[in-house]
């Protein structure tokens, strides 16, 4: 379980996130959903012990983000929107490096890395240079490696932001199967619909603020709306009136 008391982080004099709030239980699909700037790439860094908070608290399965980041860097995996890949490197090459720096053995990784190449329609593509791939291509690259360690929890920011509609499909049919295999996800995104067909809970932040939190259906009765995009603009406008 994931859980922030009054969590804010400030920068200077801009504000990430303020008093954040959020309870998010084992074994679901949590999007985290609002424009840029709301906080939602500052609160994944915090919960991945890349960012320090300015104040309040966040444990994951009872490990603080600052006490205990060692131990929540065993079982938490996150993939930022835009990832640095090795371009020169060819995929099985640069997979099996990062494979070697998590110390899974050579035979694993070769296993693992030759099921998730089948998955994701990339095992035709493992001996080319990720400087001849595709943006959609390169994101299943991103995501292979940062499934590698075997995370119980996993931090998907922008997940399938300006890749092809093939390609989206099939990362987030992926990432319902994770899910039903027990996987934890917080699940970052612009697209309203991509949301409400992913997620079974959700979280809305406009300015650093938590405006509305809630399982889908929830939200949907609450706000008398018959989709989350239409939740969404209730609550924004709401919350500014």
């Amino acid at each position: 379980m994931i859980i922030t008391k009054d969590l804010s982080k400030k920068y200077d004099k801009i504000t990430g996130i303020k008093d954040l709030n959020l309870t998010i239980k084992d074994g679901t699909i949590f999007g985290l959903i609002g424009p840029n700037g709301s906080g939602k790439t500052t609160t994944l860094k915090i919960l991945s012990c890349l960012l320090k908070p300015t104040s309040g608290t966040a444990t994951i399965n009872t490990f603080d983000v600052q006490k205990n980041k060692k131990e929540i860097k065993t079982i938490v995996s996150y993939l930022p929107e835009e990832v640095g890949l090795y371009e020169e490197m060819e995929v099985r090459e640069y997979l099996m490096f990062f494979a070697d720096l998590h110390s899974i053995s050579k035979t694993k990784s070769k296993d693992m890395i030759r099921n998730m190449a089948k998955k994701l329609d990339m095992d035709k593509r493992l001996d080319s240079k990720i400087s001849t791939l595709s943006k959609g291509m390169r994101r299943k690259v991103a995501l292979m490696r940062t499934l590698l360690p075997e995370p119980q929890i996993l931090f998907l920011d922008e997940l399938t932001e300006g890749i092809d509609p093939i390609t989206r499909k099939m990362l987030i049919d992926w990432v319902k199967e994770m899910n039903k295999n027990g996987k934890t996800i917080i699940y970052s995104t612009h697209n309203l619909h991509e949301a409400e067909m992913v997620c079974s809970e959700v979280g809305i932040l406009n300015k650093g603020k938590l405006i509305a939190f809630g399982a889908v259906n929830q939200l949907k009765t609450s706000f008398r709306s018959e989709t989350l995009e239409d939740v969404f603009f209730k609550a924004i406008k709401y919350k500014e009136d």
